[in-house]
This record gives structure tokens, sequence and C-alpha cells, in this order.
């Protein structure tokens, strides 16, 4: 498919046909909602003070009709834009927490984390674009609910390179972008042992590790990754120290997606991903790793460890494209 002019993010079937279609360029988030950030805001403010929700529904209705448009081509624009139409509903058994705005700074988001040592539920107001400047902690004993209708994370700022998560808790997460974090494992998000995850209607774009794990490593934690996308993610394959330069390591297996290792628990359900955007096991993989719908490039330290522990299965509860 070669479409040309302009595609709206707002229609699923321009969306759909633009995937198709190769990008040209590295991927930058190039469609935020004009106008969207002020209509959300009456929305806040229209709920805490009463006014009735149909006026609110109208504002978030114009709000929706001001969308910018993706360029043909233009794959981040794309994904995001998909990532929206999907992220319309929170987390499953998931309430909004109406007592709060939206958060749209990296500020305000650290702050709500922190102040909140044994969780909470976080909206980000869609079409906010939130850089970070340090890596945000999920400590243990808590548990956070991060959710957005279309919001971006982004790692790549002015202070240096930057991991966007470190997990010893649980966190579930919900229709964002998390792009350009960098470090020497997991650019995007580290779950530590012991930790949780439950990832769904997320876009991974442009994250790098040093070592492996371009966007995600999880050591020892429950993970599960629904409906999500894996893009232009890298690893060096750097090995920080000798005993970890075995052969198969060096034959380019790298995990530019995702790192797995211990005794992980993941469950991944998930469209067709680009063959560059592997998940890699580690030789200490004692867990368990089930995929759904579709299996991506999959890469192991040793035979055993890829036919032991890696499964697949013909259930898919993902919705027909």
């Amino acid at each position: 498919l070669k479409p040309s002019g302009s595609i709206s993010c707002g229609s699923a079937g321009s969306v759909c046909e633009l995937l198709s279609c190769p990008a040209k360029a590295p991927p930058t988030l190039s469609c935020p909602p004009v106008g969207r950030k002020i209509m959300l805001r009456k929305i806040a403010i229209a709920a805490v003070f009463g006014v009735a929700a149909s006026t609110a529904s109208q504002v978030a209705e114009e709000a929706m009709l001001q969308d910018d448009e993706c360029a043909a081509g233009d794959e981040a624009c794309a994904l995001n834009a998909l990532q929206q139409l999907r992220g319309t509903k929170p987390l499953p058994g998931m309430d909004i927490d109406v007592g709060n705005a939206p958060i749209d700074t990296y500020e305000d988001l650290r702050e709500a984390i922190e102040a909140s040592p044994t969780g909470r539920k976080i909206e980000i107001m869609k079409g906010a674009v939130i850089t970070f400047t340090s890596t945000i902690n999920i400590l243990k004993n808590s548990t956070f609910e991060i959710w957005s209708e279309g919001a971006t994370f982004d790692g790549q700022n002015s202070f240096g390179r930057i991991r966007l998560f470190y997990v010893m808790g649980s966190l579930n997460m919900h229709g964002i972008v998390l792009k350009n974090g960098k470090t020497d494992f997991a650019g995007a998000m580290y779950f530590d042992f012991y930790s949780h995850g439950n990832i769904s209607n997320c876009n991974f774009i442009g994250n790098h590790a040093t070592y492996t794990g371009g966007a995600i490593v999880a050591k020892g934690a429950t993970l599960t990754l629904e409906n999500v996308n894996f893009r232009h993610n890298s690893a060096d394959n750097t090995c920080p120290r000798h005993k970890h330069c075995t052969r198969r390591r060096r034959n380019a297996r790298k995990g530019n997606a995702v790192y797995i290792l211990g005794k992980s628990t993941v469950d991944i359900s998930m469209a067709a991903q680009p063959k560059s955007e592997d998940f890699y096991f580690d030789d200490d993989f004692r867990g368990s790793a089930t995929f759904h719908c579709t299996q991506p490039s999959v890469a192991a330290t040793s035979h055993k460890i890829r036919s032991g522990y890696v499964h697949t299965s013909p259930e898919c509860a993902l919705p027909v494209q």
C-alpha cells in the first residue's frame, strides 16, 4: 500500500494502511493533538465543579475532532494513533481516579508516585508528551496503575541517557508510548525480582541498551504484555564482563525488544512484530514464557531453555484488526 498526501490519526482504516508502509525516517512522534490539552482541562474542571456530564462529553467530542494528521510513511505517528484508538478504556477492572486531574508533566508524575508509598491510580492527559529527566522507581509493596488514552513518555533529554522505569513493586500501564529510554540494560522498563507488570496497549519505540534488553528486562518477575508493539528498539550486545561473553551471546542474540532471565513468568499476547524486535532468554531462565496469537523472533542461550521453558498457545484475545 502506498498512501499519498496526509492520513488522519482518527481513522482506524487509514492507520492500518499506514502501518503497512515502511518508515522512511527514524521514529518521531509528530502528531500531538492540537487543542486537546486545553479541552481535557475543561473536562477536569467540569468534573470538579459539577458541570453536567453531557457538557463534558460535548467538550471531549470537540477535542477529538481536533486531531492532527499523520504524514504518509510516518510509522511512529501511526502507531500512536492506533494506540489511541485501542486505548479508550482503562485496564480491566480498573476505576478511573476521578478525584485527581490528569497529569501532563514529569514533575507531577514523579511527585504523585513518591507521595504514594502504597500506590495509586494515575491518569496521564491524552496527547501529553512527558520528558523524563531521571528514572522513576516503583518501590516494593506498592501498586501503581498508570493509564492514558494516548500519551508519550520520552527519555530524550539534555541530562543524559536514562531508563524510564525501575520496578520492584507492581506496575500496570495502559495506553502509553515509551520511547528513547537508554541505559546498559532495559531502556524503558526493568522488572526486578518478585515484581509484577501488566502492560497493555503500549508502544515501545527507539529504546536502547548497551548490553541487552533494549526495551524491557524481566529478572525473576511476573510480566504480562498484551496488545503491545515494539519498533526500532536495539541492544549493542556489549559484554560488561568476560563471563557474559559466551559464544551464543556473541552470535547476534541481542534481545533488542525484551531480555528475560531467572524464574520469570511472562505471558505475551500481541500482533506480529518486526523480526529485529527479538525476545532473548538467558541461560539461567527457569520460569515460564507463553506466547499467544503470534510468536516474535525468539532466541535463547541454549536449546534446552528454548524448548523446555518457552511455549506457544492457540488462544488469542486480541481484537480483530
